[in-house]
């Protein structure tokens, strides 16, 4: 007897990486689905109020269980593992407060970043979305889940690393944790001291340091590879100990060159880690955030790049692969 909605999905070999767009209201956020053979895997999820990657998978769920011939009436849920960068209300709120508490799904694995022990005193004039969002998402599984979900935390450092397989065992998914956590420590004294100037009541700083705290998700399959850089901080050009310089440069060598790239932090400044971006090579670049930089800045400072830029911040990318070819179309 069937048990999901995944087991009428059409098996034919290929990977299926669909960087989901925005609402209209919303500025910036990221939402990226992959699916092989059935098997989907979500990588945050969107922006609190933004109802797109929900009713994407509304509507696939529908679109499986109609190829088999039931309706979406049936109590077969869709099954999914939930990749989490970082926790901000950008990334992780979809699935808080639409996916879980939604029946129609289920979920698998999660995967989660490094806790940040930054102290409170630093969040009184901002927010620790780390803080904010584990207990929300706790709460939600306490409430809705099946009580069956698998838990996988990560830890700050490259001996973290963890190479995970899909069913078959073709699709490699490999997760880079941050190298130390940037709450505390060096890492946030660098922080305070070149953006703030030592100011340590700045509202941004709990942001930042959940925004260094990124997970890395590459992902490979045949003779093609896509990596995701979260929102991993790069602010200033002149700076080389961001955490993006950090994660290049301890990671960079291991992860090699990649065809797609998700472009670091979509929010102040990002523009200053083109040249990082582009030393992975990449045949195509993807953006999530509605004000586009990266294009003028390739071409003033990196006229011989040839990565062309996609920008899932007002449409759907699909990106196919079979492992031995690669599309990309607007859907």
């Amino acid at each position: 007897m069937s048990k999901y909605a995944n087991e009428f999905a059409p098996r034919d070999g290929k990977l299926r990486v669909l960087c989901l767009h925005h609402e209209q209201t919303v500025f910036k956020a990221d939402s990226y689905l992959f699916e092989l053979d059935g098997q989907l895997w979500l990588l945050d999820g969107g922006m609190k109020n933004s109802h797109v990657t929900h009713e994407y998978l509304v509507a696939l769920r529908r679109r499986w269980l109609e190829s088999a011939g039931l309706d979406e009436s049936s109590e077969l849920p869709l099954k999914l593992d939930w990749f989490v960068s970082h926790f901000h209300i950008d990334h992780v709120s979809v699935m808080i407060e639409q996916i879980i508490p939604d029946a129609r799904f289920e979920l698998g694995t999660l995967y989660l970043p490094p806790v940040t022990v930054l102290d409170p005193a630093y969040c009184v004039n901002g927010t620790n979305g780390d803080a904010k969002y584990r207990p929300l998402l706790a709460k939600a599984l306490k409430k809705y889940g099946t009580g069956k979900e698998n838990i996988v935390q990560f830890d700050f450092g490259m001996e973290n690393i963890k190479e995970l397989y899909d069913e078959s065992g073709k699709l490699q998914m490999t997760v880079y944790p941050p190298l130390a956590d940037a709450g505390i420590g060096e890492p946030l004294e660098y922080n305070i001291n070149e953006y703030w100037g030592g100011d340590r009541t700045y509202k941004a700083i709990p942001t930042v340091v959940v925004n260094s705290n990124s997970n890395w998700l590459k992902l490979r399959y045949g003779s093609h590879s896509f990596l995701f850089t979260g929102d991993t901080m790069k602010r200033e050009a002149h700076l080389d100990k961001e955490s993006t310089n950090q994660m290049v440069e301890a990671y960079h060598d291991i992860i090699g060159n990649v065809n797609v790239i998700k472009h670091v932090h979509h929010g102040y400044r990002r523009d200053d880690a083109v040249g990082l971006m582009l030393s992975f090579e990449p045949q195509y670049i993807i953006l999530s955030c509605r004000e586009e930089g990266v294009s003028r800045t390739m071409a003033s400072q990196y006229p011989d790049a040839t990565a062309k830029i996609q920008n899932c911040a007002v449409e759907d990318i699909l990106f196919e692969t079979d492992g031995e070819t690669l599309t990309v179309n607007k859907i």
